[in-house]
């Protein structure tokens, strides 16, 4: 049931990220840069980490509903962040995750997919952020 249910998200932001008009957010201003740094560093994200962390697991019955409950959680973390600096932060965490090792490539593929369209879900601009060496 979860695979299918992660089968069909998957496949809903792969037809999403391809129709959609992507709308992605750049800092050319160092001071801005450094302002999000700060900011970023102040929120801890730690529910943005558990959900992408969580969300991209494919193992039935380990944590199935955690990263429901952090969903939301991650989202509110990422309000609170300015929309200029939410790509930056997004990035961060997506790059924290890839630095553990402990994710097979599909596994990443599906954790940097989710982190590319996380704004989106959350109904938060940008729409999408560029992650990586990932991005679809």
């Amino acid at each position: 049931m979860v695979s299918l249910f992660l089968s069909t998200v998957t496949l809903l932001v792969l037809v999403a990220t391809t129709t959609a008009t992507i709308r992605t957010v750049e800092i050319d201003n160092p001071g801005e840069s450094r302002r999000c740094g700060q900011m970023i560093e102040s929120q801890p994200l730690s529910s943005c980490r558990q959900y992408l962390k969580h969300s991209s697991r494919f193992e039935p019955g380990r944590g199935g509903s955690s990263w429901r409950e952090e969903f939301p959680r991650c989202c509110d973390e990422l309000e609170r962040i300015k929309d200029q600096c939410r790509c930056e932060a997004v990035q961060k965490v997506a790059g924290e995750q890839e630095e553990t090792g402990e994710f097979q490539e599909r596994e990443m593929q599906e954790l940097m997919q989710t982190a590319r369209s996380l704004p989106r879900l959350c109904r938060i601009s940008p729409e999408y952020c560029d992650v990586g060496k990932f991005n679809v």
